[in-house]
């Protein structure tokens, strides 16, 4: 048993250091398929939320694991309370900073923050905030974090109710194909693009396929999902040396559809 309460303040400066060191990455990724111990661990024990000390974002993400996590058992760690203890294999999320402004959500073994080895390889899965409108300011992270959190969980849950456990190209393959049957939710739906996102989005393929789109600003995106959300699907593009493409299900935020490549896309059609 690790007492994070007599060591509180070197855990969260071990954390804000790995939100500087984790190597650039993009997308949706997940590394642990469901026959690392590791993914073991997050099914059988669950996942642990850690206090940051920021009021503000700590509301948010709490607020959105409890309606949008629902694979595993979820906590709550708070540093300050003495009676709590967490165990260097528990499995806890957290926000990281990568090249000091782009921000993921990681899912990550406990030890790795603690001795420092912390790394997009040592996570199970992570998702970058800025897929949805190519950017990863604070206002779009309030707007975007039940979809995060909804990503996550429904990634988890595909690779755990299938079983996945290959790795690398065959991982991604097999949760495509396991997400893909929850397509048919955007049929008589429309596809909100946000912002820059539709500049890596072939519209002609779109209406070629009968996919109703639109286009908004991050503005126009919050009033129509406060009007009805029900109507609506989100696009996620995320555009690196890989390519991550999602798409939400904005009337419960599951994710829907999910596509990885290997190399990188410049648009999606």
């Amino acid at each position: 048993m690790y007492n994070l309460n007599q060591k509180k303040m070197k855990l969260l400066s071990i954390i804000l250091l790995n939100c500087l060191t984790i190597s650039c990455c993009l997308g949706q990724v997940f590394y642990k398929s469901s026959s690392d111990k590791e993914f073991k661990a997050l099914m059988k024990n669950g996942l642990t939320y850690i206090k940051s000390g920021d009021s503000i974002a700590d509301e948010l993400y709490i607020d959105a694991f409890k309606e949008n996590w629902a694979v595993t058992e979820f906590n709550v760690f708070d540093p300050k309370d003495a009676d709590v203890k967490l165990t260097e294999n528990d499995i806890v999320v957290f926000e990281a900073k990568i090249n000091e402004s782009e921000s993921i959500l990681a899912l990550i073994e406990l030890k790795h923050i603690l001795d420092g080895t912390a790394s997009k390889y040592a996570t199970i899965g992570y998702i970058c905030l800025n897929g949805f409108n190519q950017e990863s300011d604070d206002e779009t992270k309030k707007m975007f974090i039940p979809q995060l959190v909804s990503g996550l969980n429904d990634v988890v849950k595909v690779i755990s109710d299938n079983e996945i456990n290959s790795g690398g190209v065959s991982l991604y393959k097999s949760i495509y194909k396991g997400m893909l049957p929850k397509t048919k939710a955007l049929k008589n739906k429309t596809l909100l693009i946000v912002d820059k996102t539709v500049d890596y989005i072939d519209l002609d393929g779109l209406e070629k396929h009968g996919i109703k789109y639109k286009k908004v600003t991050l503005d126009e995106y919050t009033q129509l999902i406060q009007e009805d959300a029900s109507s609506y699907c989100l696009m996620y593009f995320a555009y690196n040396s890989y390519t991550e493409i999602s798409i939400y299900d904005l009337e419960n935020n599951d994710l829907i559809y999910t596509r990885h490549y290997a190399g990188g896309k410049s648009n999606f059609d």
